[in-house]
């Protein structure tokens, strides 16, 4: 291994050699591959919808987008207006004007319902007429109890447009697919000829573009931003409103991040290196890698959703970090009097082959969470890892070939004189100290650490991009105030197929989808209640009941199929629309809408269950019962973020793990370094579970990116430590060497790092507040282990000897 180790070295310093022979053709190369890639950034997308999150082949996005095929999108706007009483003729008339400007001024709208489309059958001689709830607009007392008569015995509409204590009214707007707007031109016409689309291509056309979407909720909010007065208190929510407020918090958290993390590590390279070549060739590095990889992305199809905001961040803190142990390293071997080109070389031989060991490393670690369940998660890993490996490589190629361009002065080679002798002696005494005082430092990191770990029993699942925004923000208030007054705001849709064309039409169909509705009315499971259920036979109760002879029994539904099959086609005539929003074209499947309020998704699983189950028990075998919507997608994310966490992250610990020992030759040195890798993550988890910071799949990037991070200082400490040793050094003289050397990049890179993870604190955003706090105190945790912890094992695993022939000069 030895021999491997030392054969790398001189290919990194003949490597070194070649690129400042052609340092005009190297610099060349990167230019134009970055210009190239940097190209696609204009066509990158942006994905903030909540299926965004999921694989179009997972069966939960299968069953959405079936769902979505037969009845539409499930995008709504929901209006909520507050006043004192709705059953009044100044609140009726100023709702009417309302719905209208709403009607005519909205674009992509596909269906509005309010009590002023609402509809209500009665029947005349032997006609039935299907009729607006306010035709002949009630003006007095009496009609205005009369109309709210007839809306709170409509299942409909009680606590769905109008709350239970009439203090309360809805505008429901339902938003239009793309496929519902936009032109079909001649080879789409064609296509209904060919195979059926993929999912992925369902999904393109489940939802409108993010202009599309922008323009439907600026117009909303322009339309009612004059209606709010006194006694017409407006508010509004939806799943559109999320998705432009999460996609601009991104954009705008995603620019703000990039400027300040690259105003503040330019800051830091010249207070630390005092040079202009200290801070061009970091930041040089760093755009190249991070344009290059999001370019890549773009390129291949990928859109930006919400937890790959933070890829340009972390490239930036991986690109900054190898480029800062070179730079450290090439600064070190000036002072000691080398020329240029020496000083280059050299470098390259000493530290180029742990940049490469601690890439692969970190790619390795980020590729597993490639395979996880959750969408945006996997592409992160993915790419992450992909950008890891740019960035060696324009590591490799920048640095050296920059150097040999950029003029380099041996009397002020990096750090001023005053302040490099300062941090030798910190440097030193640090050395000192985790020496002499190896056992102290590790049975006080033992103690730290399980108190620590006590805290991860308690750490709690979560999914709640409503709670991710700020509480004072009109969205989620709009949101609050809704489900406060309705009692739910986001829904269940339940599909249940009787499995034949007109199957609907079977009277014991229909009697079993009533009892569901009515055992589903004061259901409740693990702390959600259903606040609202409908689906066709409250319409078809409506009209075989205004169709019924005084004297007949009273029924709520038809007992006949033929006369099960006149009512609907009534209806299809009638109020065609509201029908088949409720069944299928064929008459085989209907639709169940089950409104509950917003929960954090991990009470939604258990409740999923015993609702699904509670469908299928009553409808028996005469249907089969699927379960989608809002609520399933919530659930299903969570529930793959928990596997794919518990799964990535043991798949990244084995490997990481394996490489580490790998690398540095011996089980024994492979297994010292794990520790300080363990220490920061064990604490940090112990830290949420005590602090009540959930695990999300923000935090749990969190953990994968600190792994990716911390390893690397690690390995750099551990490979001089072993190199230094080899030159026959004793135990505290190889620690003390690669604290000088090793040392100070560590130092500088982490709190480089550091500082730009907690630049995610300035986000609004809670799961990004979360993100940066806890990955930039898990950086400065490693930090410290990997100057104490480290040291202070080595030293009690080791013999602290020094050879007789005297100490080596670090190199």
């Amino acid at each position: 291994m030895g021999f491997i180790l030392k054969r790398c070295d001189s290919l990194f310093q003949q490597l070194s050699a070649l690129v400042q022979r052609y340092r005009g053709g190297t610099l060349l190369f990167c230019a134009t591959v970055t210009v190239i890639l940097g190209a696609q950034l204009p066509n990158m997308r942006w994905d903030t919808s909540t299926e965004g999150y999921l694989s179009p082949s997972d069966p939960t996005i299968t069953e959405y987008h079936k769902f979505q095929e037969i009845f539409g999108s499930d995008d709504l706007i929901l209006i909520g207006i507050g006043t004192e009483d709705v059953f009044t003729v100044t609140f009726l008339e100023q709702l009417l004007l309302l719905h209208d400007e709403l009607a005519l001024g909205v674009p992509h709208l596909a269906s509005i319902f309010s009590l002023a489309n609402a509809t209500a059958a009665s029947r005349q001689g032997d006609q039935l007429f299907v009729t607006p709830l306010l035709q002949g607009f009630p003006k007095s007392i009496p009609d205005m109890e009369k109309l709210r008569s007839k809306v709170n015995d409509n299942p409909l509409l009680k606590n769905r447009l109008v709350s239970k204590k009439g203090d309360f009214a809805t505008i429901i707007l339902k938003i239009a697919t793309k496929t519902e707007t936009d032109p079909i031109s001649l080879d789409q016409a064609l296509a209904g000829f060919t195979e059926p689309d993929n999912s992925k291509q369902a999904a393109e056309a489940s939802s409108l573009s993010n202009t599309q979407n922008d323009s439907v909720v600026t117009a909303v909010q322009k339309i009612v931003s004059t209606h709010h007065e006194k006694n017409f208190e407006v508010v509004v929510t939806g799943t559109p409103i999320l998705k432009q407020v999460l996609r601009r918090s991104m954009t705008q958290d995603a620019a703000l991040f990039i400027k300040l993390a690259t105003l503040l590590i330019a800051l830091l390279l010249w207070l630390i290196f005092r040079k202009f070549a200290g801070v061009l060739i970091p930041l040089l590095v760093v755009s190249s890698s991070v344009i290059s990889t999001i370019g890549l992305m773009v390129l291949c199809g990928k859109a930006f959703k919400a937890p790959t905001i933070i890829l340009p961040s972390f490239l930036m803190a991986m690109g900054v970090g190898a480029s800062i142990h070179l730079m450290t390293m090439f600064y070190h071997n000036l002072r000691q009097g080398m020329d240029k080109a020496s000083a280059i070389n050299t470098t390259m031989g000493h530290s180029g082959m742990p940049v490469f060991l601690t890439s692969i490393t970190t790619g390795v670690g980020l590729i597993s969470f490639a395979g996880a369940e959750v969408a945006p998660v996997a592409d992160l890993g993915l790419f992450a890892a992909i950008g890891v490996m740019i960035a060696f490589i324009y590591t490799i190629l920048l640095v050296p070939s920059l150097l040999a361009f950029l003029p380099a002065d041996q009397k002020r080679a990096g750090f001023s004189q005053s302040g490099y002798q300062r941090q030798n002696r910190i440097l030193s005494a640090v050395a000192s100290f985790s020496v002499t005082r190896s056992r102290l430092i590790i049975v006080c990191s033992g103690l730290f650490v399980a108190l620590a770990v006590s805290g991860i029993p308690k750490i709690h699942f979560s999914h709640d991009p409503l709670a991710w925004l700020p509480e004072n923000l009109p969205l989620r208030k709009a949101t609050e105030k809704v489900q406060e007054a309705l009692g739910g705001v986001i829904s269940v849709e339940v599909l249940i197929d009787s499995r034949h064309k007109n199957g609907i039409y079977d009277p014991v169909f229909l009697k079993r989808l009533e009892q569901v509705e009515q055992r589903l009315e004061n259901f409740s499971a693990a702390g959600i209640r259903v606040a609202q259920v409908s689906s066709v036979v409250d319409l078809l109760h409506d009209v075989h009941i205004a169709l019924l002879s005084p004297d007949s029994q009273n029924t709520s539904l038809p007992e006949d199929r033929k006369l099960a099959a006149q009512e609907l086609l009534l209806l299809e005539n009638g109020i065609p629309a509201q029908l088949f929003e409720m069944i299928d074209g064929d008459y085989a499947i209907a639709r169940l809408s089950i409104m509950s309020p917003w929960r954090d998704a991990v009470a939604y699983a258990p409740f999923l269950s015993e609702l699904e189950t509670e469908i299928s028990t009553t409808m028996g075998e005469s249907a089969t019962v699927s379960v989608t919507g809002m609520i399933p997608l919530l659930a299903r994310t969570l529930s793959a973020a928990m596997h794919s966490a518990a799964r990535s992250y043991l798949l990244a610990g084995c490997i990481i793990s394996l490489l580490t020992i790998l690398m540095m030759g011996t089980l024994k040195l492979g297994l010292i370094s794990l520790a300080p890798n363990i220490l920061p993550i064990a604490t940090i988890l112990g830290v949420m579970g005590w602090t009540g910071i959930p695990l999300d799949i923000y935090t749990m990037l969190s953990g994968s990116i600190a792994i990716g991070l911390i390893v690397d200082d690690t390995i750099h400490f551990m490979y001089n430590f072993r190199r230094y040793q080899k030159r026959g050094m004793g135990t505290d003289q190889a620690v003390r060497s690669s604290l000088l050397t090793t040392g100070r990049a560590i130092l500088i890179t982490s709190v480089i790092l550091a500082s730009g993870a907690f630049i995610c604190t300035l986000s609004e955003m809670n799961n990004l507040f979360n993100f940066g706090l806890l990955t930039g105190i898990t950086i400065l945790l490693a930090m410290a282990a990997d100057f104490l912890l480290a040291p202070a094992i080595l030293t009690v695993s080791y013999s602290p000897k020094i050879p007789s022939d005297g100490v080596e000069k670090p190199i």
